[in-house]
């Protein structure tokens, strides 16, 4: 399943703002600049962000593109002041310096090869003054990866296609002539279990990967059938049998402490 029909989904849009997203979405308002009239939402999804900052920003001109219909359909209805186009994050529609602002948040470790290389170019291309991105902080891709059942493709179920850390994100935008002004871990403080901690949990059905998101297999098409079932069947099995889940005290011992997001702002720096 390529990424157009994968994000057609109807059933990736339909979930009410949670309170992690919630934490992210304030940490961008906070770091939004005020000097701006502008804003454009790169892969706005189903106009969540976009509606958050009505609400708290006063920024006369918001504009949001995604290759998702079902989402713009979504978004448009959410977000009814702002302005929703259909648009690839690689081609984007617009005049040079045409934003003041350019947010991608959670969009740049989806997108294929050449798509993400040319993303970049395009949102400097566009921005007038800042760059903000947030991406998974430092994830280790392994611990998404899914075998598929049917055809034996390796994949991640989020569709996760590239890690980060403070380090690449210092240099992003440096050869389109951007500037680092505010970069930090953001979001809940949350705990990583040991890789074998996780292999266990799996072996003895205590956890399943393959019922956390929506995975679908890119080669073949096979999606989990009855996934809400899955979930909560695995969710009472977790409750029942996870000695590795329940008790906060050994978590302590057996898990390291994160936030789950990077969050990026750069600055135009011409000079």
């Amino acid at each position: 399943m390529d990424n157009v029909n994968y994000y057609n989904q109807s059933e990736l849009w339909k979930d009410n703002i949670n309170n992690r997203e919630l934490i992210r979405f304030q940490e961008i308002i906070r770091v939004v600049p005020r000097n701006i009239s502008s804003l454009l939402d790169i892969g706005c999804g189903n106009g969540q962000l976009l509606k958050f900052l009505l609400q708290q920003l006063e920024i006369p001109n918001l504009f949001g593109i995604d290759i998702s219909l079902t989402a713009l359909k979504i978004a448009k209805n959410m977000a009814p002041n702002a302005i929703f186009l259909y648009a690839s994050a690689d081609k984007l529609p617009f005049e040079d310096k045409s934003f003041d602002i350019i947010i991608a948040s959670e969009v740049l470790e989806h997108l294929p090869y050449k798509v993400y290389e040319q993303t970049l170019k395009e949102i400097s291309r566009v921005s007038k003054k800042y760059i903000l991105i947030t991406v998974p902080n430092n994830e280790d891709l392994k611990r998404t990866y899914i075998r598929c059942p049917y055809c034996g493709c390796i994949f991640s179920r989020c569709r996760h296609l590239r890690s980060f850390n403070e380090d690449i994100l210092k240099v992003l935008f440096k050869n389109y002539q951007f500037k680092v002004k505010i970069l930090r871990e953001i979001g809940p403080i949350t705990r990583l279990y040991p890789k074998i901690i996780l292999k266990i949990a799996i072996k003895l059905k205590i956890l399943s990967l393959i019922s956390h998101g929506h995975p679908v297999c890119p080669q073949c098409g096979w999606r989990p059938e009855r996934r809400n079932h899955i979930y909560k069947e695995h969710r009472n099995n977790i409750k029942r049998k996870g000695i590795f889940f329940k008790f906060d005290f050994f978590k302590k011992f057996i898990s390291k402490t994160t936030k789950p997001w990077l969050l990026c702002l750069y600055e135009r720096n011409d000079g």
